[in-house]
């Protein structure tokens, strides 16, 4: 139990880890790739690939992302044929 919070999986315990530190770019990035390699949920990879760009770019972590997670959005949206916002907005 970490903080009186019995944390169940990693998965878990890093959501947590970003919750308390949001600016953590280390522990957002473990959450995505946990929930993409280990998880298989590539939905909530997806979801947290995307806010790590979006803070990224807004310099609102603590420290850069040591890859590229454009191509990283690109390679699971192609697994998932989820499309991106832009392509959502193309279509209307």
């Amino acid at each position: 139990a970490v903080l009186g919070v019995c944390i169940q999986n990693p998965a878990e315990y890093l959501a947590r880890a970003v919750e308390m530190n949001p600016r953590s770019s280390k522990a957002r990035v473990a959450l995505a790739q946990i929930q993409e390699t280990h998880l298989k949920k590539p939905t909530e990879a997806l979801r947290s690939y995307r806010e790590l760009k979006q803070l990224a770019a807004a310099r609102k972590l603590d420290e850069g992302v040591q890859f590229n997670v454009d191509e990283k959005i690109k390679m699971i949206e192609a697994t998932t044929r989820e499309p991106s916002n832009l392509e959502k907005k193309a279509k209307k």
